[in-house]
């Protein structure tokens, strides 16, 4: 458990407790301040295609130490973790279910807590906020938010159609009606299309909290801060007119993202912003054209960008410049397939996933090993570590 809040007031507004910084404060009366620490007790989701989730404790390229869990006939979009308004940590996955577009395990706060079962998990179809009508859209993206600011967003999840957005802030998190509804949310991006590209800038700021996200060909940012609101409280900052990012996240002052192009190929987009927008553009990797998907940073300069045909691209130097390698999968050297996603596991480890395998590596994306996972021949589109200094 996590203090939000002395005297009322949230903890991102607070800079003392009588007197001695709050940064040099861990615990009040034997409870932890600020950020939650994350468990010691590492975990990995993955999640996909045929209801798998599938999740391991132990060596992460090992196939005998991942468990899976079988929802049969879901598919997983994508998966996040992080804390709910008290602090407990939670597991949030959008799904492609109209009836329950996102499903939400919360830790019964064991030790060494994973959510191994069928009734570790809640279904969401969310009922509040200002749209009144009955939420009818399947679930896309879904990440983490501040769970410290009652005035922000703590998960937010995308629609696959009609620009519709949901936020959870506070309250019970396996309450439908405490997950807002923003239906049509971007009319003015001119597409209604899916939301995706959700991301939090981390910041505790008022000033300089940025929430971000994508529709269509575009790049929206949060003008309040808060990551909720329809595009009143959103400002366009840039139009991809040639392709559409992907997975948006941040670290070290920067949201990148991968893309695709109508023709197939893809661009890597992405901005610099020290809180509030900067310089958004293509960045270019020696003049390689490649559909680049999912990406991840460990928060200290390294980023990992994944994508079609087994590139993997990885930059040492805070995303100013890129390197790719071509991961087969566990078939063979001329077996390439799809990546779809990476995550990080803040202690050197990285995580890619996509069609029909999985693989690791330890050296900051230049090299990797690839299995096939449980059974072969699963798709996995979304990974997660229970950690909190990470960009997933």
């Amino acid at each position: 458990m996590a203090i939000n809040k002395i005297n009322a007031a949230t903890m991102s507004g607070v800079s003392k407790v009588n007197a001695i910084s709050k940064d040099d404060i861990s615990k009040i009366d034997g409870a932890s301040i600020g950020e939650a620490p994350a468990s010691s007790f590492k975990a990995a989701l993955m999640v996909g295609n045929s209801g798998y989730i599938e999740w391991n404790t132990g060596s992460l390229d090992d196939d005998n130490h991942w468990h899976r869990l079988d929802f049969s006939g879901d598919v997983y979009r994508d998966v996040t973790w992080g804390y709910d308004e008290d602090g407990t940590e939670c597991w949030i996955l959008s799904t492609n279910k109209t009836s329950h577009p996102i499903i939400v395990a919360k830790s019964d706060g064991s030790d060494n807590w994973v959510p191994s079962g069928s009734s570790n998990w809640a279904e969401i179809r969310p009922s509040g906020g200002p749209w009144s009508g009955t939420w009818n859209f399947r679930g896309y993206r879904c990440a983490r938010g501040d769970y410290t600011n009652n005035a922000r967003a703590t998960f937010m999840m995308g629609a696959m159609n009609n620009s519709a957005l949901s936020t959870y802030v506070t309250g019970g998190i396996t309450d439908s009606a405490n997950w807002s509804q923003y239906y049509r949310a971007f009319d003015d991006s001119g597409t209604n299309s899916a939301i995706y590209g959700l991301s939090w800038n981390h910041s505790s700021s008022a000033a300089d909290s940025t929430f971000a996200l994508v529709i269509g060909g575009d790049v929206w940012l949060s003008t309040n801060g808060t990551g909720s609101g329809d595009d009143g409280d959103w400002t366009r900052v840039y139009d991809v007119s040639t392709g559409t990012p992907w997975n948006l996240q941040y670290g070290n002052g920067y949201f990148v993202g991968g893309g695709r192009n109508t023709s197939g190929l893809g661009t890597l987009s992405g901005s610099m912003v020290g809180g509030k927008p900067g310089a958004w553009g293509i960045m270019s990797n020696a003049g390689t054209n490649r559909a680049m998907r999912g990406g991840a940073t460990n928060m200290s300069g390294a980023w990992v960008l994944v994508g079609d045909d087994g590139y993997i691209w990885h930059s040492s130097d805070n995303a100013s410049s890129w390197s790719e390698v071509r991961v087969p999968d566990n078939q063979g050297g001329s077996t390439y397939r799809d990546w779809y996603d990476v995550a990080y596991d803040n202690d050197g480890t990285w995580v890619a996933c996509g069609e029909r395998a999985y693989a690791v590596s330890t050296d900051n994306g230049q090299s990797w090993t690839s299995s096939n996972g449980l059974a072969g021949n699963g798709t996995y589109n979304a990974v997660a570590f229970n950690v909190a200094n990470t960009s997933q």
